[in-house]
């Protein structure tokens, strides 16, 4: 099944039209492959284990085995969209290991602004921007304050207003 994902223009170009070579490898041009295709895909959506809304940042947790191999581990700005959704939904997006909790790789899709009643079967992820290296962290305080740093970054990249401003 194809999917098109609808992604918001800022300046009147679309955020998903920028170098894919610097979203995936900005400032590692020795890991890059010959050729990339695209950064848009879709992934079934797994059931995780709530630390994240237990800390008030709730993820989607997608089937890490569907996402493309050649995506570095890192949190990246991106746009998600819902299935059978038309809206493309701003979000920050984690993919690969999570040393805080010591447990296994994943990719991890918090949407900004937006909260769900249920989870869908699968999501579609345009990722626009790379953020930062994946890090380990003292606490959970210490990695929930670095999670709201990435969130008002996406904002920024995305083009999406801090709620009340």
């Amino acid at each position: 099944m194809s999917h098109v994902l609808s992604i918001p223009q800022h300046n009147g170009k679309r955020l998903g039209d920028v170098c894919l070579e610097n979203i995936l490898y900005s400032g590692r041009e020795s890991m890059m492959p010959s050729r990339i295709s695209s950064l848009v895909f879709s992934a079934q959506v797994v059931k995780g284990s709530h630390r994240g809304r237990s800390i008030g940042t709730p993820t989607i947790n997608l089937q890490y085995n569907d996402v493309p191999q050649e995506l570095l581990n890192g949190v990246y700005a991106c746009f998600a969209q819902l299935e059978d959704e038309g809206e493309s939904i701003p979000a920050v997006m984690h993919y690969g290991p999570r040393p805080v909790f010591k447990d296994s790789p994943s990719c991890e899709v918090h949407l900004i602004d937006r909260t769900i009643a249920h989870s869908p079967m699968r999501l579609t992820v345009a990722v626009i921007q790379f953020l930062r290296d994946i890090a380990d962290f003292p606490s959970r305080e210490a990695l929930l304050q670095q999670m709201e740093a990435d969130i008002h970054v996406a904002r920024e990249i995305l083009g999406v207003s801090s709620p009340g401003a």
